[in-house]
């Protein structure tokens, strides 16, 4: 990845970090890596424990752009691997009853950030 993408990349991951932080979310790991997948965000708020796909963009998405080609199959299973070693990992006073994969689309333009959030789009198991 070209420096400058990889720059706007975690800008918007900071960006959604602090926003979570704002919504009392409890983060637990950011850039989580294992063999095959990393994982942005894992986060805990009550009972669920979420982990936070970033995608961050320039310019606003094109009416068309289907979630598939936002998180193609492969990374979809890259990030239920990744969700499922995290888990088996997890401390045992770790307490949750939902776990689930969020995708959240980060615009930045003129370092105005906005972000919209799809929850749960591929339910775990579903692919």
């Amino acid at each position: 990845m070209p420096p400058l993408q990889y720059k706007l990349g975690h800008e918007g991951e900071v960006f959604v970090r602090k926003q979570l932080e704002f919504r009392q979310w409890t983060i637990l790991a950011q850039n989580y890596r294992g063999r095959g997948f990393e994982l942005d965000i894992v986060a805990l708020r009550g009972h669920s424990l979420v982990v936070f796909e970033v995608k961050t963009r320039t310019k606003p998405l094109q009416s068309q752009v289907s979630l598939e080609t936002l998180l193609p199959l492969k990374k979809r299973r890259s990030l239920e691997y990744g969700l499922n070693h995290y888990l088996s990992h997890a401390p045992q006073s770790l307490e949750w009853q939902v776990a689930r994969i969020d995708l959240v689309i980060v615009f930045a333009y003129r370092r105005e950030w906005t972000a919209r959030v799809f929850v749960n789009p591929y339910p775990i198991g579903a692919f």
